[in-house]
């Protein structure tokens, strides 16, 4: 009787470790991410940084945009003057109001460098940003951005945050391809003109949130 109620014991000491184990794997937290972000920062000002993130140094977070994360790396401390270690940091905010907070990793001047989301209990990078491609965050919650084109355009999209892929979806694009001004309806690419292009500009200043700005600027 007795081995069968030591037995019984354990079976139910089992029971709860696993049952511990499988709630800590569902557990969500960026804990890692600020981590990783912090290192590549201190290591932004050694003198082989460049060499050491060509070599694979710093590489992506959480492995998405390899190569767009390179160059968000490589640009952070561009046009920025004085820069040192407190001028990078993040902030958190539930972008799309589904009850998970978002990880933006920040500079200093508002300067938007990364956005990681949680999909599937792990965090992911749903985006990086660059001297040529920059992004910031509307009142409504939608992320804006701006590309520099190599034919001497412009392009401006914004995107909603998607938490079924881990993504977004584009809503609004408009700009210049070259000399050409351009907007997209429903999907499709139409030719517009200049004054077109102004009105939307001034429809979606690309002017950053207020509502994100006043969110406490965490150093790492």
């Amino acid at each position: 009787m007795k081995r069968i109620a030591a037995v019984l014991i354990c079976a139910v000491l089992l029971i709860s470790v696993c049952a511990c184990g499988n709630e800590q794997k569902k557990v969500t937290s960026y804990e890692e991410v600020i981590i990783k972000l912090d290192e590549a920062v201190h290591g932004m000002f050694a003198d082989d940084f460049e060499d050491k993130l060509k070599e694979g140094a710093y590489p992506s977070p959480t492995g998405e945009l390899s190569d767009k994360w390179l160059t968000t790396l490589l640009d952070a401390q561009k046009d920025f003057p004085n820069v040192d270690e407190n001028a990078f940091g993040y902030r958190m905010i539930d972008l799309n109001s589904d009850g998970i907070s978002e990880l933006f990793f920040m500079r200093s001047d508002e300067r938007v460098l990364a956005i990681f989301t949680m999909y599937e209990g792990k965090p992911c990078m749903v985006d990086c940003y660059s001297r040529s491609y920059r992004g910031i965050i509307r009142d409504t919650g939608e992320i804006y951005t701006m590309t520099v084109r190599d034919d001497g355009g412009y392009d401006y999209k914004i995107y909603t945050l998607n938490p079924e892929s881990g993504g977004m979806y584009n809503t609004v694009s408009f700009g210049y391809e070259g000399a050409i001004a351009y907007e997209q309806i429903d999907g499709s690419v139409y030719t517009t003109s200049n004054d077109r292009i102004t009105e939307l500009t001034t429809s979606y200043p690309f002017e950053m949130s207020e509502m994100f700005t006043s969110v406490e600027f965490k150093l790492f």
